[in-house]
Order: structure tokens, then C-alpha cells, then sequence
């Protein structure tokens, strides 16, 4: 085996906390970083955790973009892994990092699996997480779950929350408390309030790299209007019950509901009692076994600010609706002269 690398960083990318944002200034700033020794490969890192769960068809990235086949997901698999090794040899960087949503999905044995075998390739392996406080996450879950056509309520069991006591003991068992780290994504807790700094932080990068890192908010990743959000549900009672909301929720109906301005979500008293209750044992495990406390949101007031179907409201919906029938037009095949 060819000589092992300095160190490994796993970024086990929860939802709704900052992954898109992470992954985005790394892949922005990837020649910096392999100037300084540092790898952030290209390509999907889905396929990393795919790997270690034994390329199963079950996983969700493979369901999603039917990787069904296992012989050939295997095939890929592995050559992409290697891949990946090869790359930082290639590039001479000492230094892997690796980021991915669903790395929180991967089974304990396969969790273990993946610690065990970066341990042979580098002199040590850091699991890195980024973590939210129930009532910030909430309200970017809701808009997440109305983008996605289904149920926004918070009375379900489902409630829209990070059940951090069921995803990281695993992470915690394999990497070793350690090799483990934990971080609020709240601004008012990262390195100038931007979670590329925090995050290059963790790595052997120099001060002017990390000074310069880029500050990028995706679009993707910001909340939705709660008129947008009633609007999503109105749509998701029409879908069709074979294929729900697949022919209404397409990238470009996504676009159009991000496009509505309007009154911010807000959780009503119930709502935020209901949520702090339920997170209860997810938030003492955060303080117990890392000594992490989530900040909370503060009230600024600026909620009230924005009257619920007011002007703001109908000027951006009269927009959305004219790119939205523009995306329509432009997608549509045109007859032949």
C-alpha cells in the first residue's frame, strides 16, 4: 500500500446545516486548497458511503438515481474510491476531505466499516459534524419538506427535527470522541460567522486561505415564505396518487416556490413547546457527550414586519408566475417550421 496520508475528514453533512454551503466553498477553493496539501475530490461523494454499504441498491442515493444493478454499482463504486486515493497521490496533497449528507444514513457495521479501512490509509481520520438548534431548524425543514411535496406539519411522528442521539453514537463509537467533532452552524458561534472559515479552521490551511474563504448562502438552502409553503401544500393535495406531486414538483416548480416572497415562517408557542420537548434527549446527548450547547434563535421582531398576503407577497408571486411560464416555454419542445 502506498504511504499513508496524514489525515482524513469526514464531513458527516446533517440536513439543513450548512452541508451545501460547506461543499460548495470547498469545491470553489479546490486548487487552493491542493496548493496547500489539501484534497477535496470531485465527483459525487454519495458514492463514498454507497461503498462502504456495500453499493445496496436500498440506499437512498442509489434508489433516487436508480443504481439498482448491484454488480455494476459495485464496479463504480470501488473505481470511484480508488479514484479518489489516486487523485491525492496524483495532486500530492497529504490531507483528504470528503463531505456528504448521507453519510448519517450508513448502518452502525457499515459506519465501522468505513472508520476501519480510512484508518489503514491515513495517520488519522476526523468525523466532523455541523449541528442546529430545533427552533432554527425548523422552520428550514418545513420549507425543505413543502419543496418536496409532502407533509409540513410539526404534530406528526416526524416532527421537523434533527434526532441527533439516534444519528451520531455510531459516528461517536467508530471515529472515538476524539477523532469526533461537533459544531453549532449557528453564525453567532462559527469563525467570523461563516461555516467554509469554521469548517477550513479544522484543517492544516494557512491564515490567508481561511481569511479568504468565500461566504456563500445557496438558494437551495434558504427558508421558504409561509405563503409559498401554504401554497406547496395547496399543490400537493392535486398530485396525482400514482406519482405524487411528480409533475408538479420538477427543479423548476421548486424555483418558482423559493421565488415567493412574503411573511416568514413562524412556529406558534405549541409548535416551539412541542419541538424543545421532543428534541430534549437529542440535545442533552449533544451536551453529555460533546459539551455542545445549540444556540437558540433570538426574536427580532422582523417577523411581524411582513404582513401575510400583503403587497410584498402578490408583487413576488406575479414574478414567480411570469418565470415560471417562462421556464414552461423555453422547456417545451418547439414544432418544426
Amino acid at each position: 500500500m502506498a504511504e499513508k496520508l496524514d489525515s482524513i475528514f469526514v464531513h458527516l453533512g446533517l440536513q439543513k446545516c450548512g452541508s451545501t454551503a460547506i461543499q460548495c466553498g470547498l469545491r470553489s477553493i479546490s486548487e487552493e486548497l491542493v496548493g496547500e496539501g489539501i484534497y477535496y475530490p470531485g465527483g459525487d461523494h454519495a458514492i463514498f458511503a454507497s461503498y462502504y454499504a456495500g453499493s445496496r441498491p436500498d440506499l437512498f442515493h442509489n434508489w433516487v438515481h436508480g443504481r439498482q444493478d448491484q454488480e455494476t454499482i459495485r464496479e463504480e463504486d470501488h473505481a470511484f474510491f480508488e479514484g479518489v486515493f489516486e487523485g491525492a497521490r496524483e495532486a500530492g496533497c497529504r490531507t483528504l476531505v470528503l463531505s456528504y449528507e448521507g453519510f448519517p444514513s450508513l448502518r452502525p457495521a457499515e459506519v465501522e466499516a468505513m472508520v476501519r479501512d480510512l484508518s489503514t490509509r491515513a495517520a488519522k481520520v476526523v468525523g466532523v459534524v455541523y449541528c442546529r438548534h430545533p427552533l432554527s431548524f425548523a422552520p428550514s425543514e418545513i420549507s425543505q419538506r413543502a419543496r418536496s411535496g409532502v407533509t409540513t406539519a410539526v404534530f406528526t411522528s416526524a416532527p421537523p427535527l434533527l434526532p441527533f442521539r439516534d444519528y451520531l453514537p455510531k459516528f461517536a463509537s467508530a471515529f472515538g470522541l476524539p477523532n469526533m467533532v461537533a459544531r453549532d452552524v449557528d453564525r453567532r458561534a462559527l469563525a467570523e460567522g461563516n461555516v467554509i472559515t469554521d469548517f477550513l479552521g479544522l484543517l492544516p490551511v494557512s491564515p490567508t486561505l481561511r481569511r479568504d474563504a468565500p461566504a456563500i448562502t445557496p438558494r437551495s438552502s434558504m427558508s421558504l415564505s409561509t405563503e409559498a409553503v401554504m401554497i406547496a401544500e395547496k399543490l400537493a393535495t392535486l398530485g396525482d396518487a400514482g406519482q405524487p406531486m411528480a409533475q408538479y414538483f420538477r427543479p423548476y416548480l421548486q424555483r418558482f416556490l423559493m421565488d415567493i416572497e412574503g411573511a416568514p415562517i413562524r412556529l406558534s408557542d405549541e409548535e416551539k413547546t412541542f419541538l424543545l420537548a421532543e428534541s430534549e434527549p437529542h440535545l442533552a446527548y449533544l451536551s453529555e457527550t460533546f459539551g455542545l450547547e445549540l444556540l437558540a434563535p433570538t426574536e427580532t421582531g422582523e417577523e411581524e414586519e411582513q404582513a401575510l398576503f400583503g403587497p410584498v407577497f402578490v408583487e413576488s408571486l406575479a414574478r414567480a408566475v411570469r418565470h415560471l411560464l417562462d421556464e414552461i416555454e423555453s422547456s417545451e419542445p418547439r414544432a418544426a417550421p
